[in-house]
This record gives structure tokens, sequence and C-alpha cells, in this order.
């Protein structure tokens, strides 16, 4: 069971921000509530881990002043906090670099250059680390007291399905964990489904690979924001700050982003963050966000088609829950999968959440700066996206059998709108039927080709 403490979250947040940030006033600061690392936020700098949770709160719904009762729940939870890769430990040392040979060794952020020295080592890349086991522990046993009543008596019949990789593997291990620690019963060892066509479609899907993952024109919008004004102001300043008359580029730029982010929530400290302000912060976060919109979210038709298999999955298995519920029959009660920013993204624009009313471009910040798709609130570490199916009591005054099974949709925890019917608690039907392509219609093998189909002779 992972050991760490979540209280040192709020508290280390707060501590590190008068140096993150350059700001007279501490209550300013606090008022940012905790510094914004895109896709490698911390789950709980971005999600209150104080937050008090009543036992079953989630159990039941009204819908049509009728009472309903969860009997199933299926998820989607990208890995825990994690080591750097290698791309980004090789990008820091080269910046780490220059800057020394650049740099007045009287300057006095020579001294921290000169004897630092990369703490994250290649064995580690991209292994779940103690943070990312914390994070998944704790939100298995948030899991089981929200839906305590679904799970008590019932926990052999949950399901858990990873992807190959270890860093979703050991995720899965973790909130396995905390959920029976919540719940109870036995402490076996998670029976774990291997599934890299659900969980890492991206992989499997040449169309995407060709025309998205390897296409130069993917990350235009990227580029010319990373080669605009916004990120030039960013570098200039933080060279003036080194006090080097070379202008870093937007890329080294964004390697002390990326160092930051992981040494301060590994290591709870990082001199790299000195460098940046709040105004850099959103900035570089706005950069990032560009890459995971266009290339993993709404900029091309075919990453939300991809994650057909996904999304079929998860509502079959609806599917089979009503309809053995409808028999009195036992069933699956919840199915946990665990995934990446690479799964998560793709679902969420398949279900059309979080999709603002403008395309994120490089000449629309001041616009996004409210936007809907920000990665660092909506795929951090440990993010998360559950649908819980509902069965309502019946209404002698209605036998409309649409109206008995009702649906929500939770993104970290939290309830939001479902598009089908634009609100909290919609008839499971009416959901269904909006996404039935999806559902009904994923032919992932012709999807996915990149072959042309053949000509067919005129009769």
């Amino acid at each position: 069971m992972a050991s760490t403490p979540f209280l040192f979250v709020f508290s280390l947040s707060i501590l590190i921000f008068p140096c993150v940030f350059s700001s007279d006033d501490v209550n300013d600061v606090k008022s940012l509530v905790k510094p914004v690392f895109s896709t490698k936020t911390p789950y709980f700098w971005v999600n209150d881990e104080n937050e008090e949770i009543e036992e079953d709160e989630e159990t039941v719904v009204d819908f049509e002043g009728k009472s309903c009762q969860v009997i199933f729940i299926s998820t989607l939870l990208r890995h825990g906090a994690r080591y750097s890769g290698l791309k980004w430990m090789k990008k820091i040392t080269d910046v780490r670099e220059l800057l020394i040979k650049t740099l007045d060794p009287s300057s006095e952020i020579y001294p921290f250059l000169e004897k630092w020295a990369n703490p994250f080592q290649e064995k580690e890349e991209k292994q779940l680390s103690e943070l990312g086991e914390d994070e998944q522990y704790e939100l298995g046993k948030r899991f089981g007291e929200r839906f305590k009543l679904l799970f008590s008596n019932d926990i052999e019949n949950v399901k858990f399905v990873s992807s190959s990789k270890q860093r979703t593997k050991a995720s899965a291990v973790e909130f396995h964990e905390g959920l029976i620690d919540s719940v109870g019963g036995d402490e076996t060892p998670v029976n774990l489904i291997i599934d890299d066509i659900k969980l890492r479609f991206h992989d499997n899907c040449n169309k995407y690979t060709t025309t998205v993952d390897k296409n130069v024109s993917t990350l235009v919008e990227y580029k010319k924001f990373k080669n605009g004004p916004e990120m030039a102001n960013v570098a200039k300043e933080i060279s003036k700050k080194l006090g080097i008359d070379k202008v870093l580029t937007a890329d080294e730029i964004n390697s002390i982003f990326q160092q930051c982010a992981f040494e301060v929530q590994l290591l709870n400290t990082s001199d790299w963050c000195h460098l940046l302000n709040e105004d850099h912060f959103r900035v570089i976060e706005y950069l990032n966000d560009l890459k995971q919109y266009w290339k993993k979210a709404y900029g091309h038709n075919i990453t939300a088609k991809m994650s057909c298999p996904l999304v079929r999955h998860m509502f079959k298995e609806v599917d089979k829950a009503i309809h053995m519920s409808d028999e009195g029959d036992d069933h699956t009660v919840g199915v946990f999968h665990f995934g990446h920013a690479e799964t998560i993204a793709p679902l969420y624009a398949a279900l059309e959440l979080f999709n603002d009313s403008q395309p994120l471009k490089a000449n629309n910040f001041e616009f996004h700066k409210d936007r809907l798709f920000k990665s660092s609130k909506i795929m951090p570490f440990s993010a998360n996206f559950a649908m819980a199916v509902y069965e309502c009591d019946e209404d002698p005054d209605n036998n409309d059998e649409n109206d008995l099974y009702v649906i929500k949709f939770f993104v970290n925890e939290k309830q939001v709108i479902i598009p089908a019917c634009d609100s909290f608690v919609c008839p499971y039907k009416s959901v269904r039927d909006y996404y039935s392509d999806k559902i009904d219609k994923c032919h992932f093998e012709d999807l996915c080709s990149t072959e042309k189909p053949a000509a067919h002779d005129e009769l």
C-alpha cells in the first residue's frame, strides 16, 4: 500500500509558490491555487484531497421524482504521476550544459547550475512514482466511499483492465488496494486483464499514425504559438533573469518547465522553477494544451473515432449489466480501465466533452484563458472519467421503459453535463442512441486502414 500522506500536497503547493511565482503578496499567490503543469500536473494539485466524502453519496439519484439506485459503473483512469521520460531528461541536461557555457560564473544562478545533476535515472523512465501510487490508492478509496453499497457485497464482480505499460498496471494494483481497504473484501491480488486495443488504440491505428501523429501539419498551431510573441516574451524575460545575451529558444523554455514540474512533484523542490513566474506558467501551459488539443483530441476527426473500441466496450458492458439486472441475475458491477493521456483525451472528444466554442489556436490565447480544454484540470496524472448507471423505481403511471435506467457522467469525481440531453442525469437509452455510431458501427480495422478501398466496376 502506498504510504506517503496526502496532507503534504496542499502545504507544499503554498510553500513553493513564493519561489515559483514572483509576487510580493502571499494572498495573491494563494489565489492561483496551484502550479499548472499541463498533463504533468499531479492529481491532488487540482482536486481537493481533503474533500469530505459522504459514504454512498453517489449511490442514489433522483430522476423526475423517481429514486434510482446505481447498478453499474464503468471508468477510465489515466495512470498516476510518473517519472520523467528520457526525452525530457536529455533536453534539460542539454539546457544546463548550454547555460554553464553561457553564464557568467559570478552569477547568482551559476552555483545552482554548476552543482545540478539530473536526479532522474534512465531506468526510472516513465515508471509510476510513489506519488502516483498514492494518487491511485487514494482514488480507489474515494470511489469505494462514494459507491460503497455497489461494491461492498460484490467486490468479486469488479473487473480491472489495463494497458501493457508498467505505469498503468501498477496504477491498477494501487487502486484495487485502495478500493478493497475502503469497502472490505479479501486482499487478493488484482486479476488484471491486459488490453492495448481498447487502451492504446493510438498504437494500433495506422491512419492516425500517418495522418496525425507523424504528420508535420498536425501541430501547425502549436508551432505558430511556440514561435509567436507570447513565447518570445517569456524567453526574453527568462534570458534576462539569467543575465545572458543569448535568448533561449521556446523548446529550451519548455524543457525548464517540464523539469520544474517533475522535480517539484517528486522531490518537493526545484531550482528550475525559480526562473518562471505566473505569466510564464500560463503561456507555457497554453503551448502544451495546443499540442494536446490538436494531436490527441479535437484537432482531427480520426482521433475521436479511433477510440471506438473503448467506447463500444464501455457501453456494451452497460447493456450487459442492464440485461442481467432485468433478469435478476448477478452481474459485473464495475469495470475500471487504466490507460494514458492518449486514451482519455480521444475519449473526451468522442463523447464531446470540454469542446470549446472556438478551436484552440495560436492567435486566440487571450480568448481561451478560461477555456474548457485545460489539460492541467481535465488530464492531470490520474485523471478519471466514469459513467454510472442507475435503475429507477417503476412508476405505475408511466410504463416507458426508457426512463427505467438513467446515467451520469463524472470527470475527476465531479458530475458533468451529458451532451446527449444537456443535463447531469439522462435516460440511458437517449445517451446510447446519441453515441450509437461509436458503439454499434465501430469497424476499427476499416477505420484505421491507410489502404484505399478497391474500385468497383459500374454495372
